[in-house]
């Protein structure tokens, strides 16, 4: 992003509707701030963690998490739209009840993050790992996953549409068969489904 303005992050603690816009964080440990309802707006965190942050309801748009730790943070019920996580930790971070579109995560690790009961479109995760993440329940439309190691990992009542899993390796998901309707798999993926849900044998 170009000409941001770099700022320390008590800068949205002052703003009187806690906004941040076209801002530049970087280089930060953020501990123990509570809001609701703030607004990041066309800015980028570079290299800061979050530790204990809660921002339930905040709304994320055009925004850059690069070399970040937000390890259970809590966003319920926010709205990310445009937003970029590059190489950051999210381990436990909790976005249940989030409207997620055009979000990517790349290089992340997601160990226990919860998009559970959220709308969730145009999601792409690619390079990541993600071990007992919670899609539960979820409305989800084109969610990607490319290059990615999911385990046991709940998709549990879900709605998906477009789900693209081809690239990616899975262990022990909690999917149902009529779940995958218009789902993208490798043949082997293929193979595993069938044999699994359908009892079929292969030779």
């Amino acid at each position: 992003m170009d000409q941001l303005r770099s700022v320390p992050f008590t800068a949205i603690l002052e703003d009187e509707d806690h906004l941040l816009k076209r801002t530049l964080i970087h280089d930060e440990t953020v501990t123990g701030v509570d809001l609701d309802h703030p607004f990041v707006e066309q800015s980028q965190f570079t290299n800061t963690v979050f530790a204990g942050v809660t921002w339930d309801r905040i709304e994320l748009t055009d925004v850059v998490f690069d070399q970040c730790d937000l390890s259970n943070c809590r966003f319920e019920g926010a709205s990310l739209l445009r937003v970029k996580f590059i190489n950051c930790k999210l381990v436990g971070t909790n976005f249940h009840e989030s409207y997620v579109n055009q979000v990517t995560f790349q290089g992340c690790k997601m160990d226990f993050a919860d998009f559970s009961d959220g709308r969730l479109t145009q999601l792409v995760l690619t390079g990541c790992q993600i071990v007992s993440a919670d899609f539960g329940y979820a409305k989800v439309d084109r969610l990607t996953f490319d290059d990615c190691q999911l385990t046991d990992t709940s998709f549990e009542e879900a709605t998906l549409k477009r789900l693209n899993l081809s690239s990616s390796q899975f262990d022990n998901l909690q999917i149902q068969p009529n779940q995958l309707s218009g789902c993208t798999l490798n043949e082997s993926q293929a193979v595993l489904f069938a044999q699994l849900f359908w009892r079929v044998k292969i030779r």
